[in-house]
């Protein structure tokens, strides 16, 4: 309805599905097409039958196999919805007019606290850890665009992105003026997504609150640039380095092997989090 009242001018739809999210619950027909299916692959729910589903990761559980019907059809109707936008802007005349942009917002749930029962939906591998937490699996998510005559289908790009560009993005896309008063932090990736290739500046992330005994993570700060990312953990007066076009699962420490990369990213960690204000006394959750 909101598309046809909307057809003969320009609008934006900002629609945050609740799914995929707990409470996992999802129609029984669907969850009953994908607890087939798992039986098909020689899984079953739950993950009997599947060595090492669930391991330890520091100061959490974290699940490695997905293998969740219930998460699985929840998944199936976000596609289903995004079908029936895209179906109603055919409808309309105006699917290659518009652009859709799907993403989220933090990875999958995959981790828990060490004594904490709840059902984990998913895995992020191999990418490590997922919800809640500073690695990968928590920070790094989909990002699909799709803009007819603007931009190649199936195409690929590496350019870095985080939540804070799409604003700068959209107004580009529109024609209208940016107003880097309001998006501070975001960087435009039109130019990504027409083809061109470069090195969008450094990210920060602040993980200020802990919540170990819910998603399984402890507080720290995070700095992105390029392939290396530096990662200062507050609670466990710790500090890793990734190369991240190596060791996208975040498993080899470099900090020591580079010292001077270490020192520099740091350095630059730190400005950030004097800029936003230093929360380290915060301590848990609360």
């Amino acid at each position: 309805e909101f598309i046809e009242k909307k057809r003969d001018s320009p609008f934006l739809l900002v629609l945050a599905h609740y799914a995929v999210h707990t409470p996992l619950q999802a129609p029984e027909p669907l969850v009953s097409k994908y607890r087939a299916k798992l039986k098909t692959m020689g899984m079953e729910e739950g993950g009997l039958k599947v060595d090492n589903d669930f391991i330890t990761d520091r100061q959490g559980t974290v699940k490695t196999v997905q293998n969740n019907p219930t998460y699985a059809a929840m998944v199936e109707s976000v596609d289903a919805s995004m079908g029936r936008l895209m179906q109603a802007l055919e409808a309309q005349g105006i699917s290659d007019n518009t652009a859709i942009i799907l993403t989220s917002d933090h990875g999958g749930l995959s981790t828990r606290g060490l004594e904490n029962g709840r059902v984990l939906a998913t895995s992020n591998l191999p990418l490590r850890q997922g919800k809640g937490s500073i690695f990968e699996g928590g920070t790094r998510v989909p990002l699909i665009v799709k803009w007819p005559g603007q931009i190649r289908a199936g195409s690929i790009s590496s350019v870095q992105v985080t939540g804070t560009d799409h604003y700068p993005t959209l107004l580009e896309i529109a024609s209208a003026p940016l107003r880097p008063e309001q998006h501070v932090d975001g960087r435009s990736y039109l130019n990504a997504l027409q083809g061109e290739s470069y090195q969008r500046d450094g990210m920060f992330w602040y993980k200020w609150k802990a919540r170990p005994d819910s998603t399984g993570d402890t507080r720290a700060l995070s700095y992105l640039e390029g392939n290396y990312k530096v990662i200062e953990w507050i609670d466990e007066n710790l500090v890793e380095l990734f190369d991240l076009k190596i060791d996208i699962s975040e498993r080899k420490n470099l900090a020591e092997a580079m010292p001077e990369r270490t020192k520099a990213m740091l350095a630059k960690l730190r400005r950030y989090e004097s800029e936003v204000g230093n929360m380290r006394g915060n301590g848990k959750d609360d």
